[in-house]
């Protein structure tokens, strides 16, 4: 009965919703829509029985938080009809894509430098490498250097920029061929972030410029939208093999067992995990913004950053994960009140960026910049924040250095 009540009170408030601004692509109406489907599709399969529903509950309530901005924004507004960013120069564009993406060629030279990986070993022992460079990382054997910190956040700017100035990116070479190689990265590393946060990062620079030049979803695209996502669905899968398997002997039915396991673990165990945690949380002393922001405190030295936000595990069944969705770390940090405070705040800076990117006749670097870090939180949320990592924060800056600079050589 609550799973009926949950998603039908939250059905209702999204078409409201979108009967207020018919635009699918604001931040309020994607981050609902969002952990509508997650909730609609995650709930029945793990099972009715399983839940606590005030973690849901406390989401739902988020949500509706986070849209009264965009409730209570202006009427009669007229978009701007200029089509922005494509007044920009294309070849200035594409020179500081080139030269970002020489960044992701740089942080593959060092993950090979530190860890003196050969290049015949990097090329056809890629198995073994990631199962060896993976087995170091989770016993605190990771290494760094300046080059590769450095190296790091500009692979993460190339997907944000790309993204961005897709539409006047006219040769995708480039967008591929920096893919193809953030994915050999990521498989080299034996993770699935790398790839996952770089696809979230480019389709969070998509969104902006959409919004930017007034366009909306068509058909095209979002069909387009779902091979994409099987495709990353693909290679998740393939990194996990890549992972766990890497110069092990393994059968074809351990194989197809293990993959079930873990992948209904990444695709359903977070939100679950969450349900449950908010059920049974004890009042504690709050961080006031650690886990939210691990990457600001983590790199002025106030905490210490582990292999991932939360080391507690949850067990139910045969689920079990570490990861607890953002709603735990802004419980963690500033009390469920204090939670349903913060997502307020953020939906008024959110509310801001979007009128400000959508109904501006000029350029908004700052407010592109805002609105692009908003959509990567809707779409990291279902790990946690994404401001827990330094590398995604310098990688805003950078994005809004490359804009600032681009407007001003092009004159826009």
């Amino acid at each position: 009965m609550e799973y009926f009540i949950i998603s039908g009170l939250l059905t209702a408030f999204l078409f409201y919703c979108y009967k207020k601004d018919n635009y699918l692509l604001a931040p309020n109406q994607l981050m609902g829509w969002y952990w509508f489907f997650q909730i609609l599709i995650i709930v029945p399969l793990c099972g009715f029985s399983i839940w606590e529903y005030t973690g849901l509950g406390y989401i739902v309530a988020c949500m509706v938080v986070f849209s009264i901005p965009f409730l209570i924004s202006n009427k009669g507004v007229v978009p701007s009809s200029i089509q922005l960013p494509g007044r920009c120069s294309p070849s200035l564009v594409k020179c500081i894509a080139l030269i970002t993406g020489l960044g992701i060629v740089v942080h593959i030279v060092s993950i090979f430098q530190m860890y003196e990986i050969t290049l015949s070993e990097g090329a056809f022992h890629i198995g073994a490498v990631s199962d060896r460079l993976y087995d170091m990382k989770f016993h605190g054997e990771e290494k760094s250097t300046l080059w590769s910190r450095i190296s790091l956040i500009l692979l993460y700017s190339f997907p944000l920029l790309t993204g961005y100035y897709y539409q006047i990116l006219k040769n995708k070479c480039l967008t591929l061929v920096g893919f193809a190689l953030i994915l050999y990265v990521s498989l080299l590393l034996g993770t699935k972030a790398v790839f996952m946060t770089s696809c979230i990062l480019w389709i969070a620079g998509w969104i902006a410029s959409s919004i930017e030049q007034n366009k909306r979803i068509d058909k095209k695209v979002f069909f387009n939208s779902v091979i994409y996502g099987g495709f990353l669905i693909f290679i998740l899968i393939t990194g996990l093999f890549i992972r766990i398997y890497g110069g092990r002997n393994f059968t074809v039915e351990l194989a197809l067992k293990s993959v079930h396991n873990i992948f209904a673990n990444y695709a359903f165990a977070h939100l679950l995990a969450f349900d449950h945690w908010f059920a049974n949380f004890t009042w504690e002393v709050f961080t006031g913004g650690q886990y939210t922001f691990f990457g600001i405190f983590n790199t002025l030295g106030l905490a210490n950053r582990e292999i991932g936000i939360f080391r507690d595990v949850l067990y139910i069944g045969s689920l079990h994960t570490n990861v607890y969705t953002v709603f735990r770390s802004l419980v963690t940090d500033f009390s469920p009140v204090g939670g349903l405070l913060f997502m307020a705040l953020l939906g008024f800076i959110a509310s801001y960026a979007y009128k400000k990117v959508r109904f501006s006749h000029e350029s908004e670097p700052l407010a592109v910049t805002v609105l692009v870090m908003i959509y990567a939180f809707i779409l990291w949320s279902f790990v946690t924040s994404v401001f827990a990592y330094a590398s995604y924060i310098c990688a805003f800056v950078y994005f809004y250095l490359c804009q600032k600079f681009i407007i001003w050589r092009s004159g826009c």
